[in-house]
């Protein structure tokens, strides 16, 4: 067997040195993986500052040995100092990893590939275990994929939140493609990832395709999208639901005014600009927007000419109050954009498409099944109000 420079006869103990090596390299992959968690629990990386004073951090590991067919590992689970963090990868007390087949499906759905799997398990098998092999076996994956795309959906949602965050993958070359994401919550207040789908850019089409595509899935009516300022986006949502309302990120707009600004200006600013968002009703929030034009405008003009083209700033304002905090802005997807993007930081790159299609739709799947049944802040109280606004 040819290894690099070195030529291996596959003796027994040629063949030991194969399994040592692959049993270091699923150790090192799985405690990378479970690091990667915690720092998604979290929310902050490690040494990071804004990680400071938010009441949780790490707290050293505790060690495992888990049994797998390569022979025993040694797995360092991260604790963290309040005792909350659960990891998703191994389950409690289990210390068997499973047979070969199980292992190389949950290995592929953390979004390792099947040739860096199939590259070390082809040092001990031979062609057996060929990507080719590897892909059969991960056709289950494939299946859930398509399945998680083609679900029924609830009829309603009372608002959706649409962005696009980019990735690298591999289509030829390697290069930043555009991950367009819906994330939708119930009347009752169940969230759920709609869909999602990967393009070479961002695009209005992108989101109508996945707009109609959810349509044609069962999701009849939707009362408010939230979006930021990408040009046509309002549009192409009420091409597809006509009777929904948009809603502009604050947090979007915060940032552009931000960029119009001297530094020993943001915080007076700023300060002023939350006046406008943070508003009771549209008429206050309208005379707050008047009063910071009038105060800044002469300085800096071309916030006057910002804030003038920019439309839909005070939809939030016509739904219930106990909800506004959680639609003035896009954060809700901007921090499901964020924990992905942490999930994803051991990786360069992904080789391909399908690659990227399973990691997300694993990602996806866990969220929706972490929050089902769970009602986001402040729409139980609404629950009623936003039924009439359906009119039902």
């Amino acid at each position: 067997m040819f290894n690099g420079n070195i030529i291996l006869v596959d003796t027994p103990d040629n063949h030991s040195i194969f399994m040592d090596l692959f049993r270091n390299e699923l150790e090192t992959m799985l405690n990378t993986l479970l690091l990667a968690e915690l720092t998604e629990f979290l929310s902050y990386d490690k040494y990071d500052v804004s990680g400071y004073n938010t009441g949780n951090s790490r707290n050293g590991y505790y060690e495992r040995s888990l049994h797998t067919i390569f022979g025993n590992i040694t797995i360092k689970i991260p604790r963290d100092r309040l005792g909350q963090f659960q990891n998703n990868l191994l389950t409690p007390y289990n210390r068997n990893f499973g047979n070969l087949e199980e292992m190389i499906i949950q290995l592929y759905q953390k979004g390792i590939t099947t040739r860096e799997i199939a590259d070390i398990i082809e040092k001990m098998y031979g062609c057996y275990y060929s990507p080719q092999t590897i892909s059969n076996m991960t056709q289950v994956v494939a299946e859930e994929v398509d399945a998680f795309h083609n679900r029924p959906l609830p009829s309603q949602f009372a608002v959706v939140y649409l962005d696009a965050t980019f990735i690298t993958v591999k289509r030829g070359t390697a290069q930043k493609e555009a991950l367009h994401v819906l994330i939708g919550i119930t009347p009752s207040g169940e969230k759920h990832v709609v869909d999602y789908g990967i393009y070479p850019n961002e695009s209005t089409l992108a989101y109508k395709e996945l707009l109609d595509h959810a349509k044609q899935r069962g999701l009849e009516d939707i009362l408010l999208f939230v979006g930021d300022g990408f040009q046509g986006l309002q549009q192409a949502c009420q091409e597809i639901y006509p009777r929904a309302r948009f809603q502009r990120c604050w947090v979007h707009i915060t940032r552009m005014v931000r960029m119009l600004i001297r530094k020993h200006d943001i915080a007076p600013v700023l300060a002023q600009l939350k006046l406008i968002y943070a508003a009771n009703t549209t008429q206050v929030a309208e005379a707050a927007l008047y009063n910071f034009l009038e105060t800044w405008s002469s300085k800096y003009p071309k916030i006057t000419n910002t804030l003038s083209d920019i439309t839909d700033l005070f939809t939030f304002l016509e739904f219930p109050e106990s909800i506004r905090p959680s639609i003035y802005s896009n954060n809700l997807i901007e921090g499901w954009n964020k924990h992905l993007k942490r999930r994803i930081s051991h990786k360069e790159q992904f080789p391909s498409i399908e690659s990227l299609d399973t990691f997300v739709c694993t990602f996806a799947s866990e969220y929706n099944a972490k929050f089902f049944g769970k009602i986001h802040r402040g729409f139980g109280a609404a629950f009623s109000q936003l039924q009439n606004m359906f009119g039902n």
